[in-house]
Order: structure tokens, then C-alpha cells, then sequence
């Protein structure tokens, strides 16, 4: 299977049924939900991007993402799952601001993220990978309700430090929001 973006050690490729069957893919993707959550998992959404996340060549994790969305030129992120026995490697952090960097190239210059606010590690992960809270999406319904809506505030830089050593390579989204006009302080 052909890869979509590598950045040293992470490889994101298109993910398969297999993976997403995987036993320990499954079991993170419920975790996402809510910490031992064992219900059925919400329904796929339209657009959705699903990307299996390899290091040397196994499956650690899954990274969904839809495009376009909210608005066009953003991307809203789904999934980030990592099996239990792959975690506290920075790999989630490391492999969504690789397929930030690679949507970059696409066009694609706002981040947003959809978090169940049952789980603690996802929103840990989205602070970390340096997006912010935003309650702008909360009203909208369609399944907004027990979800954390973040955006990536490029002023932010992630904290995994095998991941960022540059503002350029770290940050790659851009910043949308109006700014106040310089103001310069009166002479003195």
C-alpha cells in the first residue's frame, strides 16, 4: 500500500477494513469515544479520510479527517486512535501535524477537531498538537452534544518535541482570524 505522507519514523497510508477491524484499532476507536466504552461506535461521517498510522512497518494507530470542513479550506479531524500498547510515544501528536503539513500543500489552512468530552486523552492530545477550545460549532447539533470543538490557533506550538523543531515545520496552518490593528504608542 502506497503511503500519503511520511515524516521520519510515522507513515500515514490509506487505512483498510483490515484496519480498522484490527482488534487493537477497534478497541482504541471505542476508547475515543469514552474510556472502556463499548457501545457502537457513531456513524462514519460523509467525506471522511481514514488513514492507518505505521511505525517500522506496524499499525499503531488511526488518524480520520474529513476535508472542507466546517467551511472550505479547513479540515475538521474525527479520528486520532492509537492502540494501548503504542501509546506514550507521541505518535497521534506526530502523525496529525504530518497530515497537517501534507494538507497544507493541498490548500487546506484551518483545523478543527471534534473530541467526546469523555475522553480526557483526546482533548490532552489536541491542547498538545496546539489547538484550542472553540465553542463556535456548539449550537449546530448534529451530533455536537458531549463533543469539545477545537481549532488550530497557529500561535500555539505543540509540545511533542521529537515533532516540532521549527515554527514553520510545526505550524503549518494558518492563523484566520481578524487581528486588532497595530496600535503605536505616542511618543514620549
Amino acid at each position: 500500500m502506497s503511503e500519503w505522507v511520511r515524516d521520519g519514523e510515522i507513515v500515514l497510508r490509506e487505512a483498510t477494513s483490515g484496519d480498522i477491524a484490527d482488534e487493537r484499532i477497534d478497541f482504541a476507536l471505542h476508547d475515543q469515544v469514552e474510556r472502556g466504552y463499548e457501545g457502537a461506535l457513531p456513524a462514519t461521517r460523509d467525506g471522511l479520510e481514514r488513514y492507518a498510522i505505521e511505525v517500522d512497518g506496524r499499525l499503531v494507530g488511526l488518524l480520520g479527517f474529513r476535508r472542507d470542513v466546517p467551511r472550505v479550506g479547513a479540515m475538521v479531524v474525527d479520528d486520532l486512535a492509537i492502540a494501548v500498547v503504542e501509546r506514550g510515544h507521541a505518535y497521534g501528536t506526530r502523525a496529525l501535524l504530518a497530515a497537517e503539513r501534507r494538507l497544507a500543500e493541498d490548500g487546506i489552512g484551518e483545523g478543527f477537531a471534534r473530541v467526546p468530552r469523555g475522553n480526557g486523552r483526546g482533548l490532552y492530545i489536541m491542547l498538545r498538537c496546539g489547538y484550542a477550545p472553540n465553542d463556535a460549532f456548539e449550537d449546530e447539533g448534529s451530533g455536537n452534544e458531549g463533543v469539545t470543538w477545537f481549532q488550530r490557533n497557529p500561535a500555539l506550538e505543540p509540545t511533542a518535541a521529537s515533532a516540532s523543531t521549527t515554527r514553520s515545520a510545526a505550524a503549518p496552518l494558518r492563523d484566520t482570524r481578524s487581528r486588532p490593528a497595530h496600535r503605536s504608542s505616542p511618543a514620549g
